[in-house]
């Protein structure tokens, strides 16, 4: 009878272990679920952008978060502002990550850190009125002296101003408080351009010059010590393994052919001859089915 009695407090005592192991396991994993991570993000159309009708804004952005949620089951709080906004809110930890950011020595080295792992690849560039006729494509000798607007401190501005060193021109900066004021100004003949990252999806807007191709990242506070970057890059190692055409599959999706990398832009010379209505003749064979072929 003694042994049997200590038969059963050893398998009480095992049962009771083995399900607190469970409760524990259960509980951490449901703490990290109902983990609210703020979003920091300043207007881009196509990546992030308000929406009147709800709190949550739109874009590429979303889904890419949403992807990311599935490994580290986070939820999200999304908040909006200028660039000087939140660089104070991160820096008070008011909120986690901005995101989309250009990665700069400066930026790297006294205001943010970045994960090891960007979101992609983005243009910076200079863009005028779609009809306008003045400026085109790296049009050199129509481009000296001209006005270009954008953010203060925006890596756009960054680039253009070193496409103009490059080149030989000189450019006038004028500083808006958004590109939104930036375009309209430049609707408006305040300005005769505007220094633009791919990721700003706007219609009726042309671009003149590519002027730095860069990665665009998430950032965190600098040195935080409960930074989560780390849960991000495990969260995006497993993300570009699992489904690794996810990221481009997303791009495609909100900007498809928009891209200033994509879309080809005439230079004066090639406006001017296709103006002249020359008519060009193709040769080709006729029996590359299904690329070139005759119907019978």
């Amino acid at each position: 009878m003694h042994i049997d009695r200590k038969i059963e407090q050893i398998l009480l005592l095992s049962i009771l272990i083995i399900g607190s192991i469970f409760f524990i396991q259960d509980t951490s994993h449901t703490s990290a679920e109902m983990r609210t991570v703020r979003i920091g993000y300043s207007s881009h159309p196509g990546f992030l952008e308000p929406q009147s009708d709800t709190s949550l804004p739109k874009g590429m952005g979303i889904d890419f978060f949403n992807a990311v949620a599935d490994y580290t089951h986070w939820k999200y709080e999304y908040i909006s502002g200028s660039r000087q906004e939140l660089e104070q809110a991160l820096e008070q930890g008011k909120i986690d990550f901005i995101a989309p950011v250009m990665k700069t020595a400066e930026r790297a080295n006294y205001l943010y850190d970045y994960p090891r792992h960007m979101i992609g690849t983005a243009t910076s560039g200079l863009y005028v009125p779609k009809d306008s006729t003045s400026i085109y494509y790296d049009d050199y000798a129509h481009m000296k002296d001209i006005r270009v607007g954008g953010t203060k401190g925006s890596y756009q501005m960054i680039a253009a101003r070193n496409y103009a060193q490059k080149h030989g021109l000189h450019f006038t900066e004028v500083d808006f408080p958004s590109y939104t004021a930036a375009l309209a100004a430049l609707d408006q003949g305040q300005i005769e351009a505007v220094a633009l990252s791919s990721l700003y999806r706007v219609d009726g807007y042309r671009l003149i010059a590519v002027t730095e191709y860069a990665p665009y990242y998430v950032v965190a506070k600098k040195d935080a010590p409960d930074s989560l970057l780390p849960a991000l890059d495990d969260a995006l190692e497993h993300l570009t393994f699992d489904h690794p055409e996810t990221l481009s599959s997303l791009y495609d999706k909100y900007y498809g052919r928009y891209s200033g990398a994509i879309t080809p832009a005439l230079t004066r010379p090639e406006a001017d001859y296709i103006n002249e209505h020359h008519t060009i003749r193709v040769g080709c064979y006729t029996d590359w089915s299904p690329l070139v072929y005759e119907e019978s």
